[in-house]
């Protein structure tokens, strides 16, 4: 097995230090948002059953795409047309 030098290790150490670091910053971003828009809405509106709509209306693509996308996943060989499938969700919420 060949040893990495340190100058090695040091060179890779900053990419995944980075890409953690960014990932970071996503995830509280989306837990942010997460709060954020039920809060804007009752603020705007003053109605619990409109942010329960909003939020509803929100998370139902992803519950749907689940369903519709898990078994053609299942039946698809090839890499590329799985991962396109698994995009859906993506793709619906927007």
């Amino acid at each position: 097995m060949k040893r990495l030098s340190k100058r090695a290790t040091k060179r890779f150490s900053w990419p995944i230090f980075t890409l953690l670091s960014l990932n970071g910053i996503t995830i509280l971003g989306n837990a942010l948002t997460e709060v954020a828009i039920p809060w804007l809405i009752l603020e705007i509106s003053d109605s619990p059953g409109l942010v329960a709509a909003v939020m509803s209306a929100k998370i139902l693509p992803i519950i749907l795409s689940t369903f519709f996308s898990a078994p053609l996943v299942d039946n698809l060989v090839d890499k590329s047309a799985a991962l396109k499938h698994l995009s859906l969700p993506i793709l619906l919420t927007f």
